[in-house]
C-alpha cells in the first residue's frame, strides 16, 4: 500500500515547473525602482522613519522632529 505523505513524480514535476515559472518571472514583476543598479539606491538603502503610538506620546514625538 503507498503512503500518502509519498510525492509522485508528477506531482514532483508539477511543483518543479510551478517554481521555476515563480523564479523566472520575478525580475518582470518586481518593477526597477525596488531594485538597486549603477547608480541607483535599492529599496534597502533608502532611509524610511515611522512610528507606532496613540495620543499625546505620538504627538511629542512627531513635534521633535
Amino acid at each position: 500500500m503507498k503512503a500518502s505523505n509519498q510525492l509522485s513524480r508528477r506531482r514532483f514535476l508539477e511543483k518543479t515547473a510551478a517554481t521555476a515559472a515563480v523564479s523566472f518571472s520575478v525580475p518582470y514583476i518586481v518593477p526597477a525602482h525596488v531594485l538597486a543598479g549603477p547608480g541607483r539606491v535599492g529599496a534597502n538603502d533608502r532611509i524610511g522613519i515611522g512610528w507606532v503610538g496613540t495620543g499625546r506620546r505620538a504627538h511629542q514625538m512627531i513635534a521633535d522632529l
